[in-house]
Order: structure tokens, then C-alpha cells, then sequence
């Protein structure tokens, strides 16, 4: 039944039933495992580590007639614990964060009389890689605190994340290209640069309005350094 602060009744879908028995039991702050983008609900499945996917504005407009979730299966596993969900800007990607790391899931196009993943089909297993691993696996103290996808980016691929010691990267997720770091100490280069930076000369650079206020040092076409103000 519709209640005043869920109005589309969400509360009894299949979906947030499956979400309740699947949630983390060890959680000791805040998570952001539910995200929604346009007319698509997103529910991170802690256990199964996978995505929930409903079409929220079809399924209320069905009623009784209910429209089942979709399931979204990373290729590749997450070495870390999710803590964050969150869609890019056009709903072309998913970017699953922790403390400890980022993986980038390639969403699949939607087709069908009900706007769905693949026109419906129940299970999908979509690209997904993990950014940047071995920057966290070989610096034990640092952290991710915050990630959020440019809005000025081109093709909707560049995904900013905040670390622990004060430095900020870019990437370009669809090339798995780290376009630089912006940090607080001028002299420091970013500690693990993938090889893809050195094959990435045909990169577009990224628009003017990504400019980050500070000194810049240019590493390169593809690679900067600042301190930040």
C-alpha cells in the first residue's frame, strides 16, 4: 500500500524486498546504495554483488500488474566493499565506490514497449572494470572519499574522485585513462599511472570548464599536476 512518503508504493515491489534481505549487516555509517537516474531505479545487491535495475515511471504506471526488476551482473568482481552507487550523467555508466577502490559498470541499452535493459531480459551480465587497483592495494593508508561525474564531459566518461591525501584524479572511463592528478604537493607525481596514460596520444583533451583552480605543472597531453589553493 501507497503511504504518503512512498506514493508509488515501492516499499512492496519485488525489488526493495530483495534489497532488505540483501543489505549489509556490518555497516557502520551512511551508504548511498540507491540511486536513481531519469526513469531507472538503481539498488546495489551487497550480497550477490550485483545491480538491481527497475524502470520506476513504467512500473507505476502498470499498478497491479507488476513490472519485475532487472539484474545486472559485473564482469568483473569488486576487491572492495561498495559503499556508493552512482550513474553518470547521460546513464551511460555506473560507478560502484569504497573506501578502497572504483569499478566502472557499462550500463546496456534499453529497447521495448517499457523502456528496459535489452527489453526486459531478467539477468544481464555487463562490462564492468576496476580503475586504478593497484593504487590502493600498494598505499594501505589511503582512501576514496568522494566521486562525481563530470558534467561537462564530452562523452560522458570522466569520473573525478577525491582521495584521502588531499589529491584529485580524472579519468576517462571508457579508455580506463587517468587524464592526471590534482595535488597539494607541486613536486609529487600521482603515485601509480596505468599504461593506458602512454597510449592514449589521440585522446581529446578535456573542455575548459574542467579547469581546477591552483598551480599546474603540465606532465603532459593527457596528464597534469596541480596544488591545490
Amino acid at each position: 500500500m501507497a503511504t504518503k512518503t512512498d506514493s508509488f508504493g515501492f516499499n512492496e515491489t519485488k525489488l526493495f524486498q530483495v534489497a532488505r534481505d540483501c543489505s549489509p549487516d556490518d555497516h557502520k555509517h551512511t551508504q548511498n546504495l540507491v540511486e536513481s537516474k531519469d526513469d531507472m531505479l538503481f539498488v546495489w545487491n551487497a550480497k550477490n554483488c550485483c545491480v538491481l535495475a527497475l524502470n520506476w515511471r513504467a512500473a507505476a504506471s502498470r499498478k497491479k500488474d507488476n513490472l519485475k526488476h532487472q539484474t545486472l551482473i559485473p564482469s568483473a568482481p569488486q576487491n572492495f566493499t561498495v559503499e556508493k552507487i552512482l550513474p553518470s550523467t547521460d546513464g551511460t555508466f555506473l560507478a560502484l565506490a569504497g573506501p578502497k577502490g572504483v569499478s566502472i559498470i557499462e550500463l546496456p541499452r534499453r529497447w521495448g514497449p517499457n523502456g528496459q535493459y535489452q527489453n526486459g531480459k531478467e539477468c544481464i551480465i555487463c562490462r564492468a572494470y576496476n580503475l586504478d587497483e593497484h593504487l590502493f592495494t600498494e598505499n594501505a593508508m589511503l582512501e576514496l572519499l568522494q566521486i562525481r561525474w563530470h558534467p561537462a564531459s564530452p562523452t560522458d566518461s570522466h569520473l573525478l574522485a577525491l582521495l584521502s591525501d588531499n589529491s584529485i584524479r580524472v579519468y576517462d572511463v571508457t579508455r580506463c585513462v587517468m587524464y592526471g592528478a590534482l595535488d597539494r604537493h607541486q613536486h609529487r607525481k600521482p603515485s601509480s599511472v596505468p599504461v593506458a596514460v602512454r597510449q592514449a596520444a589521440n585522446t581529446p583533451p578535456l573542455p575548459a570548464s574542467s579547469r581546477v583552480a591552483g598551480e599546474q605543472r603540465v606532465l603532459g597531453r593527457n596528464h597534469f599536476e596541480a596544488r591545490l589553493s
